[in-house]
């Protein structure tokens, strides 16, 4: 990765303001496809810098009363020795019912 410095906020104040541009360029009158492939080129970006990010980072989903696993980056591969794969699609009660919060 290019910038690993960057901070989880300053990647996700870059991710705001891309949006923020593509919400400006709509009411502007670009066509859609410009504006989706603004956002294609932004998501991919954001997905770059997450997966590049060298803390562990887990992305958890709401399910119910509970949360399941969807996505980690390679951080978490590493620290984990690959074994972080097998636990998407898990959920956090499964994983952690012991410690509840």
């Amino acid at each position: 990765m290019k910038d690993e410095s960057k901070t989880k906020r300053q990647l996700i104040d870059e991710l705001i303001e891309l949006r923020r541009q593509i919400t400006e360029s709509r009411k502007s009158g670009v066509p859609d496809e410009q504006a989706e492939h603004v956002l294609r080129q932004s998501e991919g970006k954001f997905k770059a810098h997450y997966r590049g990010v060298p803390i562990p980072t887990y992305i958890w989903q709401r399910s119910g009363e509970d949360f399941v696993l969807v996505d980690y980056n390679d951080a978490a591969v590493k620290i984990t020795e690959g074994n972080v794969k097998d636990f998407v699609g898990v959920k956090a009660t499964e994983l952690y019912h012991d410690r509840p919060e």
